[in-house]
């Protein structure tokens, strides 16, 4: 359910994926959430969630580069970034629980 959600994001224009635009968007403030595929570099998570925490965006590990890629219509894509909070929402209620510890642990700015 994730990945068509992800797929309605990218036809309605809030999304952009791949590290350079995701971490532009981060940068100016315009990030709600940012997905990371869990076969991504360990430089590039450490990157990713150091400028997300000090920006206060959300961010989940999930799927891998393929299917993130595939599901927008990309190839392999290790970084997305969301841009509406309406579909932040609806992303973060579709994820299993075990993915809500993840997120709590990467976003500790939220307790």
């Amino acid at each position: 359910k994730l990945y068509q959600i992800l797929g309605l994001c990218r036809r309605a224009g809030k999304l952009v994926s791949g590290a350079w635009a995701a971490e532009d968007l981060i940068r100016r403030g315009k990030a709600k959430l940012v997905i990371v595929s869990n076969d991504a570099s360990e430089t590039t998570k450490e990157k990713i969630f150091k400028l997300c925490n000090n920006r206060r965006v959300d961010v989940i590990i999930f799927g891998t580069k393929e299917k993130l890629g595939n599901c927008i219509g990309q190839s392999n894509r290790a970084i997305i970034a969301i841009t509406s909070d309406k579909f932040k929402n609806m992303i973060l209620d579709t994820l299993p629980d075990r993915l809500e510890v993840n997120m709590g642990v990467i976003n500790e700015w939220r307790k």
